[in-house]
């Protein structure tokens, strides 16, 4: 038998989650994990949560994440860490006061502040075109096909995210590293955890800032547990691509905007072009599109062109049609403030107000350990 074997069989034996965070109790500060959307959070909080043997929370409430992650609907100090998103939420309210959560949970669960933060970071050329797919197809897991691919919305999508990204350095991670003691804030890098040369000793970092002992060999295990398919985006040849997605004069003013910040952290501009030519070196605008990625006439001001940076192939022919059907039983609000109500099935990650059907019971997801199953077998019945 294997120790990640044994270490299954632990987790099934341990009688509830409740009694497994009653021992962490005086240790868990409220923390914060505070990242950008695309950056990894499902596969990070899988990996936090088989590390300390705690369930992670959310201020939203994603019923598209419950079956791989039980926590998503606890927003109180029984959970290890809370997924919040910077452009929902800002820094200021998280650190004094004064923040929303999708059904006021956080509220309820005696949960005001945060005192510690996580800053989950990757390549922002990568996150924002894996946060794209998601607001595309409505879906953690799923790809753009080339057929649907349409050259308009992505630019303008992209000139959206790179500005919310650009903010989330600017206003908020400069707050919270002024506001946060230096050993309260740990930046976290999603490619130090991919890469097996070093993502054991980065998760043995995470555990110590969340003050939970764990050995090599259980860490190593959390890898090999959290490969669950759901935490990962399927991509196959019908796909469009990030090489495929990114131009020059794209990548050009999206550098220039937020490139000062991101090589903070080691990341370059992605392409293998010398340099930007001068009309491209420009930082890009903020361009608003809908909660789903639409960019269209009621996103458009009157009498103003649709953006188009140029140097890029045709769309596909289906530009402009959806990717998913209506949602039935879902009631869907519009003028709402994100974070006040709750998040939905189409796990947009900033309560856009779809209503949860009135048979689910958030209850049934906020103790024991996981209930989904590994390889045929639940881990606890």
């Amino acid at each position: 038998m294997s120790f990640c074997d044994a270490f299954l069989i632990v987790l099934k034996q341990q009688p509830n989650l409740t009694n497994t965070c009653s021992l962490f109790i005086a240790i868990l500060i409220y923390r914060l994990s505070y990242t950008y959307p695309g950056s990894g959070n499902t596969w990070g909080r899988l990996l936090i949560e088989y590390a300390s043997g705690i369930y992670s929370g959310s201020i939203y409430s994603d019923r598209t994440l419950i079956e791989e992650l039980p926590g998503e609907f606890t927003c109180d100090k029984t959970v290890s860490v809370i997924k919040v998103h910077p452009h929902t939420h800002m820094a200021q309210r998280l650190l004094f006061g004064g923040f929303h959560s999708d059904h006021m949970k956080c509220k309820r669960g005696g949960l005001t502040k945060f005192d510690k933060a996580i800053l989950l970071v990757r390549d922002p050329f990568d996150s924002i075109w894996s946060e794209y797919q998601r607001r595309i197809t409505q879906s953690h897991v799923k790809g753009i096909p080339m057929s649907y691919f349409d050259w308009t919305r992505w630019q303008a999508n992209a000139a959206n995210m790179a500005n919310t990204y650009y903010r989330m350095w600017h206003e908020h991670y400069t707050l919270i590293e002024k506001s946060l003691r230096p050993q309260d804030v740990l930046y976290l890098k999603y490619e130090d955890l991919k890469n097996k040369d070093t993502r054991v000793n980065t998760l043995h970092r995470v555990a110590k800032f969340l003050g939970v002992e764990a050995s090599a060999e259980q860490l190593y295990c959390s890898f090999i547990l959290a490969e669950n398919p759901g935490a990962h985006r399927r991509i196959d040849t019908t796909m469009a691509t990030k090489d495929y997605a990114y131009s020059r004069p794209l990548v050009c003013r999206m550098w220039a905007l937020f490139g000062s910040y991101a090589s903070r952290v080691g990341y370059k501009r992605r392409g293998d072009w010398k340099d930007c030519p001068e009309e491209h070196n420009v930082p890009i605008r903020m361009v608003n599109v809908g909660p789903q990625g639409d960019y269209n006439d009621a996103w458009v001001k009157a009498g103003q062109p649709f953006i188009d940076f140029g140097e890029h192939p045709p769309s596909g022919p289906n530009a402009g049609k959806r990717l998913f059907g209506p949602y039935p039983g879902v009631e869907l609000i519009r003028g709402y403030n994100p974070g006040t109500i709750s998040n939905g099935p189409n796990g947009l990650g900033e309560g856009t107000g779809a209503y949860l059907p009135p048979d689910f019971n958030p209850l049934m997801h906020a103790g024991g350990i996981r209930r989904k199953k590994i390889n045929g077998a639940p881990l606890r019945e």
